[in-house]
């Protein structure tokens, strides 16, 4: 008898489904508890560093100079008590740091310190989601916004918690969205350029909105006043949210005549993806 496949929360046997990743900002009172765990998984990768460092080192002529995840996951066996972390999430810090070291061909790595940007790595197992917030380590954060009709979160999948240059922290979590049975036939092709945004294959054009350039003269001003770093980040930010809703809902403009997507909305498709949220897939 064929074994039953598991099915995620919410969908029947034989609904068409997918899993995607979505990006959610969190509230800033959430920021001292992810704070505190940020600098907890920069202790546990510059550990994980010097081990690497210290093996090359020592045993450059043997075949054991490179740590592997498992000796590694051995080194911090018994650790996560002390330093305020779930053990998977120990676990996906020596992995990813091997993934890291093999993709840079590097003998070891930088060492995160405190101008290294916040994150926290878990697995969608140790997350629980209430229809409000996510609760992890014991911890409640409140996203600031929430999409319907999406099953938070995926089973077997993992995700991370990550913090932006202004200091605000994001959770990336994958999950589980239905698809519909049927696949539009509209489509469009979607060519980026430098002189214009995008140029559409039906020959409209989407111009490049240069917010950047609306903004250097403020940003002039502040670098000569020697204001502070986070003023500087608050001016380059603005301009960086600007441009990604102004690419979202032109996006959705420009989708009128062009079809569905998979949730139902209309949206521009090109060859290889959807043009929905801030980027062009």
């Amino acid at each position: 008898m064929p074994r039953k496949k598991n099915l995620p929360f919410g969908f029947e046997e034989g609904e068409p489904h997918t899993t995607i990743v979505l990006k959610h900002r969190l509230r800033d009172k959430c920021a001292s508890s992810l704070n505190k765990q940020a600098r907890a998984v920069n202790f546990v990768w510059n550990y994980c560093n010097e081990a690497q460092k210290h093996a090359f080192e020592k045993r450059w002529a043997w075949k054991d100079k490179w740590l592997s995840t498992g000796a590694l996951e051995a080194l911090t066996a018994g650790s996560s008590k002390e330093l305020g972390l779930q053990g998977h999430t120990i676990q996906k810090i020596c992995d990813q740091y091997v993934r890291s070291r093999k993709q840079h061909k590097r003998r070891w790595l930088r060492f995160r310190g405190r101008k290294s940007l916040g994150w926290v790595p878990f697995s969608n197992d140790q997350v629980t989601f209430d229809g409000e917030a996510f609760t992890f380590n014991g911890v409640r954060y409140e996203p600031m916004h929430l999409r319907e009709g999406i099953f938070y979160p995926a089973s077997g999948m993992s995700g991370s918690f990550n913090q932006d240059s202004r200091g605000r922290w994001y959770i990336n979590i994958t999950v589980d969205v239905k698809v519909a049975a049927e696949a539009p036939v509209t489509r469009v092709g979607i060519d980026l350029g430098l002189k214009s945004l995008a140029t559409l294959s039906d020959g409209r054009e989407i111009e490049a909105p240069q917010f950047y350039r609306k903004n250097e003269l403020a940003l002039a001003t502040a670098q000569r006043a020697r204001k502070t770093p986070k003023k500087i980040r608050a001016i380059q930010g603005v301009g960086e949210d600007r441009e990604g809703i102004r690419v979202d809902r032109r996006g959705r403009r420009q989708s009128v005549e062009t079809g569905q997507d998979h949730h139902g909305k209309e949206r521009a498709r090109c060859r290889v993806g959807w043009l929905q949220g801030h980027a062009l897939v």
